[in-house]
């Protein structure tokens, strides 16, 4: 029930926004607020006759698939027990996150995409990311909706997001 849910709502615009709360406990939540909407951490879910769509994998075009796999088994903190230099999976639980190099030549840069993982200390994080040689864009910084979120560049010029959600 809505009552025992630990994570406090906070606004963002006009959109109440929820971390962590049971996608069931929407319509009490609705009624509580006296609001048409509400949006859950994990998106709004499949309305009739919709089929619900899940993000299978996020794929990282890359010229040189040790390097940027080494970069995110180390970011990550996971060993995959690959080298392999065409194609590796970092993450494979939920959505899937993977280096490849489909032969073509990649320019680098920011492609107007980026990636945000959730980590439960963002300060440690940071320090990891410096650790590791990234460029750093942004150190984290808390936003108006109460996510304390950093950015920096991986080694092929991605655009990458590490986030917090601290309990209030």
């Amino acid at each position: 029930m809505l009552k025992e849910c630990r994570y406090i709502p906070t606004l963002e615009t006009d959109r109440l926004i929820l971390r962590k709360l049971k996608p069931e406990d929407a319509e009490d939540l609705k009624k509580w607020l006296g609001r048409d909407e509400v949006y859950t951490y994990w998106g709004r879910p499949a309305s009739k006759g919709e089929k619900a769509v899940t993000v299978g994998e996020v794929c990282l075009l890359t010229n040189d698939v040790p390097r940027l796999a080494a970069f995110y088994r180390r970011l990550l903190g996971v060993d995959n027990g690959s080298d392999d230099a065409v194609h590796q999976f970092i993450l494979t639980e939920g959505t899937a996150l993977a280096v490849y190099n489909n032969g073509t030549e990649k320019a680098g840069g920011d492609r107007s995409i980026c990636l945000a993982f959730t980590v439960e200390d963002i300060i440690a994080a940071y320090e990891k990311v410096k650790a590791l040689g990234a460029t750093i864009i942004e150190p984290p910084a808390e936003r108006p909706w109460g996510a304390v979120n950093m950015s920096f560049y991986d080694p092929d010029g991605n655009l990458i997001y590490l986030r917090s959600f601290p309990a209030r």
